[in-house]
């Protein structure tokens, strides 16, 4: 657990009794922060002291963050469905942010099943991972913003469930979403055809790059007993980041334009 001052006296002790702890909390949705502000506040020793969107909290600076001992992030972001192509695990961002600042973190997430997603929380440096099912319980919330638990800590999928996906262990997902997002890539990656992509403003040469990223951040091809071991394709290193931003199930409208164009 991070100490939550900078002069080494934490306001949670090591025996998880908090005494006046200021607490923030990040989410896209308005009335989901002010239904967790209320449940928090009803307890007398616990200060809601900001409140924001994942995109606001990105923007607070040092001096704001140094008046939090425990941030709360949802990392999933419904507002992500409006942008093609975006992560919709943007709260990932924040936690990324912070993990070398004295803050407890702890991420609310709607599933603990996506191995991808628990290879990310892992990387962010997630103290504590609850389902969004159990922050909906007062009593729950409020121990949570009083008590350290270690034993909420990521859990990672076995080796046999990541390789599935592309993944192992030392798999740096995030690191893949920051390349991604900073790329021609970005948003069209469900522009399957390379003459459309090409269309779009995406060269060869950026396609080949996505797979050789992919590669250096600990990917490699999900196991085929008839195929020997190989560098990241294409097709491969699209899939996977598709899953990694949780966009493999979303249907993505087309670019502007892209239906007049399509067939010509």
């Amino acid at each position: 657990m991070k100490d939550a001052r900078k002069d080494n006296e934490p306001r949670i002790t090591t025996s998880g009794l908090a005494e006046d702890v200021c607490v923030a909390l990040v989410d896209d949705d308005p009335i989901y922060l002010a239904g967790l502000g209320q449940f928090l506040s009803q307890d007398l020793r616990i200060r809601v002291v900001a409140s924001g969107t994942h995109e606001e909290a990105v923007a607070w600076g040092q001096e704001i963050w140094d008046g939090f001992d425990t941030v709360f992030v949802d990392i999933h972001d419904e507002s992500a469905l409006a942008v093609v192509g975006e992560d919709m695990y943007r709260g990932i961002t924040v936690l990324e942010l912070v993990k070398q600042l004295p803050v407890r973190t702890v991420a609310i997430v709607p599933t603990s099943e996506n191995p991808l997603v628990n290879l990310r929380l892992a990387e962010s440096g997630a103290d504590e991972v609850f389902l969004r099912a159990e922050i909906c319980d007062g009593d729950t919330l409020v121990r949570a913003a009083r008590e350290a638990d270690p034993s909420r800590a990521a859990r990672l999928h076995n080796d046999d469930v990541l390789a599935k996906h592309g993944a192992r262990k030392t798999s740096r997902p995030n690191r893949v979403v920051r390349l991604y997002r900073g790329s021609a890539l970005f948003g069209k990656l469900h522009l399957v055809k390379q003459v459309r992509l090409e269309r779009h403003g995406v060269s060869r040469r950026q396609m080949a790059k996505l797979p050789r990223e992919l590669d250096d951040s600990g990917f490699k091809p999900p196991p085929n007993e008839t195929i020997e071991p190989r560098r990241t394709r294409w097709p491969e290193a699209r899939l996977i980041v598709l899953k990694i931003i949780g966009r493999e199930h979303v249907d993505d409208e087309p670019l502007p334009n892209e239906a007049s164009t399509e067939g010509q």
